[in-house]
């Protein structure tokens, strides 16, 4: 797979930055559902709206948290991702472990350097996913 082998899960051909800010563009119930399929927030579920808060109040509150939260991680990105490199080298187990521990993905770090990795780094990462999937502990 040469460098125009990068398929729409690996693709790095557009800007980062143009990512978060169609994030930012897209209309409310959009974000919404990216939320509900990452996680919850802080990691608690839901509580029920008070009685001063309506349900648009609080999903609206919801998605400024989530939006201040990704906008954090975006902006720590490339800082974070080179050190981590630097200290653990670019190979599958050390993309898994960047994963799970600074909520980088492979894609996110293809953004970050500009450049697509090689579809066996990929596949590398696949692997240790799944034995961290497998066994519930990342690479060491």
């Amino acid at each position: 797979m040469g460098a125009a082998g990068c398929n729409a899960f690996r693709s790095c051909t557009g800007d980062f930055r143009a990512q978060v800010v169609a994030y930012f563009d897209a209309e409310p119930a959009a974000k919404a559902v990216v939320i509900a399929k990452s996680r919850l927030l802080d990691g608690k579920p839901p509580r029920a709206p008070g009685p001063l808060e309506d349900n648009e109040t609080r999903v609206a509150r919801i998605i400024k948290a989530e939006e201040q939260t990704y906008f954090d991680l975006c902006e720590k990105a490339p800082r974070i991702v080179t050190k981590f490199i630097k200290k653990h080298g670019l190979t599958g187990e050390s993309l898994c472990k960047l994963h799970h521990t600074h909520g980088y993905d492979p894609t996110s770090v293809e953004a970050v350097l500009g450049r697509c990795l090689p579809s066996a780094l990929h596949d590398q990462y696949q692997e240790a996913y799944a034995e961290h999937r497998k066994t519930g502990h990342g690479p060491t």
